[in-house]
Parts: structure tokens; C-alpha cells; sequence
């Protein structure tokens, strides 16, 4: 997924949350924060809602070449279990 991997590093809003608005630059700042937690090709289970960090988390995923499953944060614990095992 090419969309994401040259976000420009201006201060133009690259989305909103909640009436606050980020940049590109402040997301390509804070997506270091992620930076070497995960390998390659490495399928992450990411309970997340629709706010910032959880977007940001997404994009950083998509970047890095990463497998994001992504589920509702209030998925039942069996089917969690489920798919875990």
C-alpha cells in the first residue's frame, strides 16, 4: 500500500480526532514511537477504537510491512481466545 508509505512531512491536517487536528508531520512523529517493536511480516491482533492512535497505529502497520488484524475493543474474550489459539 503505496498511500501511506510517503506521507509528506508538512503541517497540513492529515486527520481529525475529536475536534483536534493533526499534521502529517506530528503523525510521522509519533509513528517513531512504534519504530522496532515488531518484525516484518509479523501479524499483530490490535484491539483498537476509531481515534488517533489507534489510525496511527494502522498507518504505521501498513508502512512497516506488518499484518494488523484489527478488532472492536469490546470483542468477547472467548472469540479472542479462539483466535489466538
Amino acid at each position: 500500500m503505496s498511500l501511506f508509505l510517503n506521507l509528506d512531512n508538512s503541517n497540513s491536517v492529515a486527520l481529525i480526532d475529536y475536534g483536534h487536528s493533526y499534521s502529517y508531520k506530528k503523525l510521522n512523529k509519533d509513528m517513531k514511537r512504534f519504530h522496532n517493536f515488531f518484525e516484518r511480516r509479523s501479524v499483530i491482533l490490535f484491539l483498537g477504537k476509531n481515534n488517533y492512535t489507534s489510525i496511527l497505529f494502522y498507518i504505521y502497520c501498513l508502512r512497516e510491512k506488518l499484518i494488523p488484524i484489527l478488532l472492536d475493543p469490546e470483542t468477547n474474550d472467548q472469540y479472542l481466545e479462539k483466535i489466538i489459539n
